[in-house]
C-alpha cells in the first residue's frame, strides 16, 4: 500500500496542507515526534498510458 502523508500542524518547515510524499521521508515524519502532525492518505494510483 502506497501512503502519502498530509501536514496538519505545522513543523520543521512545512506548512500545513504540505504532502509528503518521498518514502524516506514519510518514514522519518512517522518515527518521530511529529507523527501527530499529520494523516495518512492513499496515494493515486499510477497512470497506466
Amino acid at each position: 500500500m502506497n501512503i502519502h502523508l498530509i501536514v496538519v500542524k505545522p513543523f520543521d518547515g512545512l506548512a500545513r496542507g504540505d504532502t509528503v510524499t518521498d518514502p524516506t521521508r514519510i518514514a522519518q515524519v512517522l518515527n518521530s515526534e511529529w507523527a501527530h502532525s499529520v494523516v495518512r492518505v492513499l496515494a493515486a494510483p499510477a497512470k497506466k498510458d
